[in-house]
């Protein structure tokens, strides 16, 4: 990874070359450059604190696992565009280390919607909920616990937006905990790579990964049943038996097999025409919806 750096390093010189002669823009021009190359110094921080620390770099690894297996989950292969790499790169170390001077920084990526900034959020996810277990059960932050608990909190200010982002984090949750299970019954649970000489068993921890989703009444029911208050609250049951409108909220939050695109629920806006099959089951439950499926 360290020709990622290179190049960026190259281009920000060459940014530095065409700087001209003193004027009213040449102040924002130097400060712009000056705050990539901290971003450069926070990439070359991460890719040597990869090299130097054997968890972070095992966590690493997971994410990069996690990431790839819910894209293959869709028939498709994942790699890293330059930015979302660098963009993890520069995050990690802040991460990693408590005492960090960028871990009170807010980074936001700055691009065209479509463009995989998703996907560099959720890589920087499955790291933190990775090296937080690894650092719990080694040792290294010893008033962690198990590193479970709480680790990331998502906030999106539309509520389509959250609920569809919370379905595609679903999806590197499930991920995860199919990481974490990986050959269960052969004494060394948990996905690790080929040659890695840690034997622990349940390697990512005996917890499973969980998601939750905890917001207003207007993206989901709060209640089973009708409440009335200021008028009537609709509940999921009557949504669920009703036709609601979108302002009451969305009564199934998970529509879809994150593994195999199963349907689990019925949306608000219905189904199209054409037969369906639509699984169900409790929690813990498979839902069985193909031979192949490991959800």
């Amino acid at each position: 990874m360290k020709p990622l750096a290179k190049g960026y390093e190259k281009w920000i010189d060459g940014l530095a070359a065409q700087l001209g002669r003193p004027d009213k823009h040449r102040a924002t021009a130097e400060r712009n450059i000056k705050r990539c190359r901290e971003c450069l110094e926070r990439i070359k921080k991460g890719t040597d604190l990869l090299l130097a620390d054997d968890e972070a770099r095992l966590a690493f690894l997971f994410a990069n696992r996690a990431i790839s297996l819910l894209y293959a989950w869709k028939s498709r292969r994942f790699s890293w565009h330059p930015y979302q790499l660098a963009f993890i790169l520069m995050n990690i170390e802040s991460i990693v280390n408590p005492s960090s001077q960028h871990r009170g920084t807010c980074d936001l990526l700055w691009v065209p919607t479509g463009a995989g900034k998703t996907e560099a959020y959720l890589g920087l996810v499955a790291f933190t909920l990775a090296y937080r277990r690894r650092a719990a059960m080694t040792g290294i932050r010893p008033n962690a616990g198990l590193g479970q608990g709480t680790a990331v909190i998502s906030r999106y200010t539309l509520r389509l937006l959250t609920i569809q982002q919370f379905r595609r984090s679903l999806s590197l949750i499930t991920a995860c905990e199919f990481l974490r299970v990986q050959n269960l019954d052969s004494g060394m649970a948990g996905w690790r790579p080929v040659k890695c000489p840690k034997r622990d068993n349940f390697l990512w921890g005996s917890t499973p990964f969980r998601i939750g989703l905890w917001v207003g009444g207007n993206v989901r029911p709060n209640q089973l049943e009708n409440t009335w208050g200021q008028g009537v609250v609709k509940g999921a049951l009557e949504l669920l038996q009703k036709e609601g409108k979108p302002e009451d909220g969305e009564p199934a939050q998970i529509l879809k097999c994150p593994v195999c695109g199963a349907l689990l629920a019925v949306p608000q806006k219905g189904l199209p025409p054409g037969e369906h099959t639509l699984y169900s089951g409790g929690q813990g439950i498979p839902h069985r919806c193909s031979p192949s499926c490991t959800a």
